[in-house]
């Protein structure tokens, strides 16, 4: 592999992509789930949509641009302090010049726009709009002034928030389209991305976060499993999300593992995936099986085991492209 080929796989931090392609299928599922209830109840199963449409691999390529461009901003807009601090990084160490930078991110953050409107459907344009001119403002935002800014978490939660966000509106044709716990998930998702971005604040000051900030991250799934039933697959999901953040603290001490412990939590996003449709299946199960569509219904419940997917190609791939 050359050595510029490695600095935009760096620069891009392309072993989290899978986090964000998770945060997209929850969102897109939950939307097909969201719009199977409103046809079984119109009576209008004729309507159901495709599970895995081609709007939906659309989404993931915009979500993915979006995702890319942003990263190479915050390295475009850090390489000062990278020249003194990380003179490794793609463009200190000159390996990308600083105005392709600039016109890959450019060119990434409004494909990543155009294709998340071109699939939206019409009665949800406007707010598949205004989503993704938030995110595209807050990705610039937050890269342009996130050292220092006491806010600059807060941005990158909602950036987090509007992955799923943009997935259920997309995979929702119609005007009103509620799901239960959903807002819920979404609310677990920003805190657990506000907590991520203030640990990682540690990693360039070489010094430790609170402890009641390492303890929230075992907390923070339980409110999403309060309005639901906890099935045995939610059960051992949870247990599976607690047990990588406590290896994750037993295997990396702070202050010097921080670096380390954020790339770890950024692994387990999809897990917290993975949680909310173990716990959100059974809780519509029955309702679904109403529509009597066993092939859609087999080809949705595929997407619940997706997240896990999601996980251990993230694990994976941090072995050879830094996640942070």
């Amino acid at each position: 592999m050359s050595a510029r080929l490695k600095a935009w796989l760096a620069i891009s931090r392309c072993s989290n992509l899978p986090t964000v392609w998770s945060n997209i299928l929850v969102g897109w599922i939950a939307g097909l789930v969201s719009t199977y209830l409103n046809t079984v109840v119109a009576g209008n199963q004729s309507s159901l949509p495709n599970p895995w449409s081609m709007g939906l691999w659309i989404l993931l390529l915009g979500a993915t641009c979006s995702y890319v461009g942003g990263m190479i901003l915050n390295d475009l807009w850090d390489r000062d302090w990278d020249a003194l601090h990380r003179p490794e990084r793609p463009i200190p160490s000159q390996l990308i010049h600083p105005r392709t930078a600039a016109i890959a991110a450019s060119v990434l953050l409004s494909l990543g726009f155009v294709f998340a409107l071109s699939i939206s459907p019409a009665v949800k344009r406007w707010e598949t709009a205004l989503v993704s001119t938030l995110l595209v403002v807050g990705i610039i935002v937050y890269n342009r002034w996130h050292k220092g800014v006491w806010f600059a978490p807060l941005i990158m939660g909602f950036c987090r928030v509007a992955l799923p966000l943009l997935g259920f509106l997309c995979a929702t044709p119609f005007s009103e389209g509620t799901l239960h716990g959903f807002s819920v998930y979404l609310t677990t998702l920003g805190v657990f991305t506000f907590l991520i971005t203030g640990v990682a604040r540690h990693e360039a000051t070489h010094s430790s976060p609170s402890r009641w900030v390492e303890t929230l991250f075992f907390l923070v799934p339980i409110p999403l499993c309060l309005g639901f039933s906890l099935s045995r697959s939610a059960v051992f999901v949870f247990a599976v999300y607690g047990f990588w953040i406590l290896y994750s603290n037993l295997k990396h001490p702070l202050p010097h593992g921080v670096g380390a412990r954020v790339s770890s939590r950024l692994a387990a996003i999809p897990l917290l995936d993975g949680l909310f449709l173990a716990l959100l299946f059974p809780y519509y199960h029955a309702q679904i099986e109403r529509s009597e569509n066993y092939a859609l219904f087999a080809q949705l419940g595929f997407g619940f085991f997706i997240p896990s997917f999601c996980f251990l190609l993230a694990l994976t791939w941090r072995r050879w492209i830094p996640s942070t």
